[in-house]
């Protein structure tokens, strides 16, 4: 279980360090040009399938550029419908917010290693406030998991400390989950061996096969789910959340992964070196 853990954490820091190098030739990217560049180094790494498990949007990554002051193209309820694809016209510059995801995964093992997160290349005081509260948000609510927790008493720590501070991510819908919002998923494989069918499917070549595997797999972090920690386990935590008072702030997206071994643990953000990549200077990640 540890070994597949370590590929999760080593997935997830090459596309961090991918989308940093891309950001740092600070150019007006497209969310298309933007998608393929980051395509094009991840499928240029032999270790991983060419194209990410979350399909749609097409190739498992997501790009999503708002206009100067204007926020609304973040506001997604899933990636998945067609209208928050990536598009050729909308563009990445000063005053813009930016949804960046990925969602590679390991050709030998299987394993997944999504990453995430929003950026601003603005100066607003409010807006950059926004951003702090929300990052804040997500790092007190990680504080409070331990070993042994029901995935349902993370989600509903969470979601109080999102309330206090007038913070929601009611928006956030996601079509495996039909319990309402949910803050995360098991990374499949990484607390369960993989089943004989599985071992098929994932040393197999139908990578549509695997993708609907690793998707309905999955054990959701929602009010409901009773699962709980195992000792050596990787999931997500992750929220697009919003400022119930003032929804025409940006709907911000932090994705972590959370890793026990041996009930110690661990918490990868991966992205400090985004923000230091476009000189966001107000926001440090404890992780």
């Amino acid at each position: 279980m540890e070994k597949r853990i370590d590929i999760c954490a080593a997935i997830r820091e090459k596309v961090s360090d991918f989308v940093a190098e891309l950001l740092k030739q600070q150019r007006e990217w497209s969310e298309t040009d933007f998608r393929d560049a980051l395509g094009k180094k991840l499928a240029a790494d032999t270790s991983l399938w060419p194209a990410g498990w979350y399909d749609p949007p097409p190739r498992g990554i997501s790009s999503l550029f708002s206009a100067p002051g204007d926020y609304r193209r973040l506001q997604y309820d899933t990636l998945r419908k067609e209208e928050f694809w990536p598009a050729s016209g909308k563009v990445l510059q000063k005053g813009s917010a930016g949804m960046l995801y990925a969602s590679p995964v390991d050709r030998v093992s299987g394993i997944i290693g999504d990453w995430g997160m929003t950026i601003y290349l603005g100066d607003d005081p409010a807006v950059c406030a926004h951003f702090r509260n929300c990052l804040e948000a997500m790092e007190e609510g990680l504080e409070h998991i331990k070993p042994r927790m029901q995935f349902r008493e993370i989600h509903d720590t969470a979601q109080t400390i999102f309330k206090k501070r007038h913070l929601t991510n009611a928006r956030t819908l996601t079509l495996t989950d039909r319990t309402g919002t949910n803050l995360g998923h098991t990374i499949p494989w990484t607390y369960e061996d993989p089943t004989n069918d599985e071992l098929n499917i994932i040393w197999g070549n139908d990578f549509d096969a695997l993708k609907n595997t690793i998707s309905h797999k999955r054990i959701n972090v929602n009010r409901q789910e009773t699962f709980i920690i195992s000792e050596t386990i990787a999931f997500t935590f992750e929220a697009r959340l919003e400022d119930s008072e003032n929804l025409h702030l940006p709907n911000v997206f932090f994705h972590y992964i959370v890793m026990f071994r041996e009930d110690h643990k661990i918490i990868l953000a991966n992205f400090n070196n985004v923000f230091e990549a476009v000189g966001i200077d107000y926001l440090k990640s404890k992780y």
